[in-house]
C-alpha cells in the first residue's frame, strides 16, 4: 500500500503536482500582507505594502510548533518576521523577542546554505535581513485598515527581473532548503536503509506532514498499528524506517487524491439530529487511483477507465446507466478497446484504500484493495450479477452502490465493508455478516407498521436492497437458474418455497380484503414463520382457505389462479419434505428470497389482471 502510494506521488511530482515536502496546506489560508521590494529605488520609497487578495489557497512552509520556536522561511507570522509581541489588544506573546531571532538566524542560514545558489535570490533574502526594522516600520505605519497583530502572517515579493511578481517561499531552491533543514527537525542524525525505497538516508523520527480530511488536518501515522504512541515508537527517537522523502510523498499524495476528489463516501456516522460525527471511526470513505490515467472507447464514446470500474462506490453521470443488466452488457461484458494509455489493460492496476477517522487528528486504514483492471473486470461481472434481482413492480434491477446496501443494513460494522469491497474487486466470497445483518434488517422492514415512522420511508426500495444483498450472498460466483434473478418456480428448496407460499398466504388476503389493511399476515407473522415454518405457515394456510378462499371465490378475484398457485406450492412443499421445522441463517436467506421474488411476480400479476377485469382493488 504505503509503496504504491509512493509511486503516486512520484508520479505527481513529474506532472509539478506534489506539494514540495516541508509544505502543507492551510485549512484557512493564514496571509495577511504581502511586501513588494523595489530594490533600485531608494529606501524610503522601496517597500509597498499590500493585502494578500487572491483566492488561491497556496500550500506554505510548515513545521509542528509544539515543541518549540521554529520559523519559516520567507512566509510566517509577524511575531516573527519582525518579532510583533500584541496577540491582541489584552495579550501579549511572551516568546516575540525570541521567535524574531530565531526567523533572523533562519535567514543567516539560507545565506550561506549550499542549497541556494541564486544570486538575485540570495540579494533578495540578504536585502530582507538589512532592512527588517525599516519594513516593520513601513508596515506598521500602512496598517492595511487595522493593527498589526503577532499571528498576522507576512510574506515578500523582490521586484526585480525573473522574481518579480512571484512569492519567495515558492522559488525552487527555497524549497530545497526548506526540505533539508526539515530533516534536522524531523530525522535521526545517521543514516539507514529506508524500509520502502530502500535507499541509506535519514530516518524520520515522527509524521507530521498532515492532509485535509472530514473537516480536520490529520498526518498519516497508521503505518503499523502497535508502533505509535502519539505518533512515535514506544522507544524514544527510534526511527519509523521511513525517510522523508517516502513519508512525504505518503501524505501529498493522499491530500492530492483527496482533494481532487478520488474520494468515496461509503458511510456517514450521524447523531440523532441528523449531523456528521466527522471524528468517528464508523464513518468510512474510498480513496482510490489507477496506476496509469486511461480512457476507453464503449458505446461509441469515451469515457474514463475508472467510470465503469467504480460503479460498486459510486454512480456517475458520465456513463448513463439504468439497469445491472445495462451495466454488465454495454461495459463490463464488452471489450474495452481504445484504451489511451501506455500499460495494456492486463498490467494496469486500480488502487482501493478504505479510511476512517480515529479521534480528532487522526485516521484508521480499515483495507487496501489493489487489482489488475482485467482482472477486476471479471470479478464485477460476477459481482453485479450476484446482486441483480427483478424488482417488487416487475421492472429490471438496478445497479446498486456498497454505500446503499451498507445503508440499508443499518449496521456499523465496518467489516462489512470490507468485505463488500473484496467481493466486488477481488471476488472474494461475501461476508457471513452480510447475510445476517440483510437477513435481521428484513425481518424488521417487514414486520414494521405502514404508520411507523422509520429510518427509511421506502419500504419497497427497502425490501428490495436488502434481498438483493441476501441474493449477493447466496448466488456468488454461481451460474445458470442459480442467479435467481426472477422467480424460480420449481426451485427444489423447502425454505425457498416456504417464503413463496408466505408471500401467496398474503396475496390471498389481499384479494379478499378490498381496501387497506394495518396489518398482513406478513407484518404479523413473518417472524415466527421464518423462525418456524412447520408451525406457523400450517396454521395460515388453514386460516386462509377457511376464511379468505370462499370470498375470493364469491367475489370472483381470480380464485382459480390463486388456488392453483397455492396447491401447487403446497404440493411441492410436501415433496421435499414437508415444512422445515426450524431454519438456519442461510436458509432464511432463502425463505426471504421466495418470499420476495413470489411478491414481485404476484404483485405485477395482480394488478394487470384485475386492470385487465375493470375491477378496483385497493388491497
Amino acid at each position: 500500500m504505503l509503496k504504491e502510494l509512493i509511486d503516486k506521488g512520484n508520479e505527481l511530482d513529474r506532472e509539478g503536482k506534489l506539494i514540495p515536502i516541508g509544505y502543507n496546506e492551510y485549512r484557512s489560508f493564514p496571509i495577511r500582507i504581502v511586501i513588494h521590494i523595489f530594490p533600485d529605488k531608494d529606501l524610503k520609497d522601496s517597500i509597498m505594502v499590500s493585502e494578500y487578495s487572491s483566492n488561491d489557497n497556496r500550500p506554505l512552509p510548515k513545521l509542528s510548533r509544539a515543541s518549540g520556536v521554529k520559523p519559516y522561511p520567507l512566509a510566517d507570522e509577524s511575531g516573527y518576521v519582525f518579532g510583533i509581541e500584541r496577540i491582541n489588544e489584552d495579550k501579549i506573546d511572551e516568546k516575540a523577542a525570541e521567535k524574531h531571532k530565531k526567523y533572523i538566524e533562519l535567514l543567516s542560514k539560507m545565506l550561506n546554505s549550499d542549497s541556494i545558489t541564486d544570486p538575485l535570490l540570495l540579494e533578495a533574502i540578504k536585502y530582507i535581513k538589512d532592512h527588517l526594522d525599516h519594513i516593520k516600520c513601513i508596515v506598521e505605519k500602512s496598517a492595511i485598515g487595522k493593527k498589526l497583530f503577532n499571528k498576522d502572517w507576512i510574506t515578500f515579493v523582490y521586484e526585480k527581473r525573473e522574481l518579480e511578481g512571484k512569492y519567495l517561499f515558492e522559488h525552487n531552491e527555497v524549497y530545497t532548503f526548506w526540505k533539508e533543514f526539515v530533516k534536522q527537525d524531523l530525522c535521526l542524525e545517521q543514516k539507514n536503509q529506508c524500509n520502502i525505497c530502500g535507499n541509506n538516508d535519514y530516518l524520520i523520527r515522527k509524521v507530521t506532514s498532515e492532509f485535509a480530511y472530514r473537516g480536520s488536518s490529520r498526518p498519516f501515522t497508521s503505518i503499523n498499528k502497535d508502533a505509535f504512541v502519539s505518533y512515535r515508537y514506544k522507544k524514544d527517537n527510534a526511527s519509523l524506517g521511513i525517510c522523508l522523502d517516502c513519508a512525504e510523498r505518503i501524505s501529498k499524495a493522499l491530500g492530492y487524491l483527496i482533494n481532487n476528489n478520488y474520494i468515496e463516501t461509503i458511510f456517514n456516522d450521524k447523531t440523532a439530529q441528523g449531523r456528521v460525527n466527522m471524528d468517528s471511526s464508523r464513518n468510512l470513505d474510498a480513496i482510490f487511483w489507477i496506476k496509469e490515467e486511461a480512457e476507453i472507447s464503449s458505446m461509441e464514446e469515451e469515457i474514463s477507465i475508472l467510470d465503469p470500474i467504480l460503479t460498486p462506490l459510486k454512480l456517475t453521470d458520465r456513463i448513463k446507466i439504468e439497469t445491472t443488466e445495462q451495466l454488465l452488457n454495454d461495459f463490463l461484458n464488452s471489450p474495452w478497446t481504445g484504451i489511451r494509455s501506455s500499460l495494456n489493460i492486463n498490467e494496469n492496476e486500480v488502487y482501493i484504500l478504505i479510511i476512517s477517522p480515529n479521534g480528532p487528528g487522526r485516521i484508521v486504514i480499515r483495507d487496501f484493495v489493489k487489482a489488475s483492471v482485467d482482472k477486476i473486470k471479471t470479478n464485477l461481472a460476477i459481482y453485479f450479477n450476484a446482486l441483480n434481482i427483478t424488482s417488487i413492480n416487475g421492472e429490471k434491477g438496478k445497479p446498486y452502490t456498497i454505500q446503499m446496501l451498507f445503508e440499508i443494513m443499518d449496521t456499523n460494522d465496518p467489516n462489512i465493508v470490507k468485505s463488500l469491497v473484496r467481493t466486488a474487486y477481488l471476488g472474494e466470497l461475501p461476508a457471513y455478516a452480510i447475510l445476517h445483518s440483510a437477513v435481521r434488517r428484513f425481518c424488521v422492514q417487514v414486520m414494521q407498521s405502514d404508520k411507523k415512522e422509520g429510518k427509511y420511508d421506502n419500504k419497497i426500495y427497502v425490501e428490495e436492497l436488502l434481498a438483493s444483498t441476501i441474493k449477493l450472498y447466496l448466488t456468488h460466483r454461481k451460474g445458470g437458474d442459480e442467479l435467481m434473478e426472477e422467480l424460480i418456480e420449481r426451485r427444489r428448496d423447502p425454505a425457498y418455497q416456504s417464503g413463496k407460499l408466505l408471500a401467496i398466504l398474503e396475496e390471498i388476503q389481499k384479494r379478499a380484503i378490498s381496501r387497506d389493511m394495518s396489518a398482513t399476515v406478513t407484518k404479523r407473522y413473518f417472524g415466527g414463520a421464518i423462525a418456524a415454518p412447520k408451525v406457523v405457515l400450517a396454521m395460515l394456510v388453514e386460516m386462509a382457505t377457511k376464511a379468505h378462499m370462499p370470498k375470493i371465490e364469491r367475489e370472483k378475484r381470480g380464485y382459480k389462479e390463486v388456488e392453483s398457485l397455492l396447491e401447487d406450492t403446497l404440493s411441492l412443499i410436501d415433496d421435499l419434505g414437508g415444512f422445515p421445522d426450524t431454519l438456519s441463517i442461510e436458509k432464511q436467506g432463502e425463505f426471504i428470497l421466495g418470499y420476495y421474488q413470489q411478491k414481485a411476480k404476484l404483485s405485477k400479476e395482480r394488478e394487470e389482471y384485475f386492470k385487465s377485469k375493470g375491477v378496483n382493488l385497493n388491497g
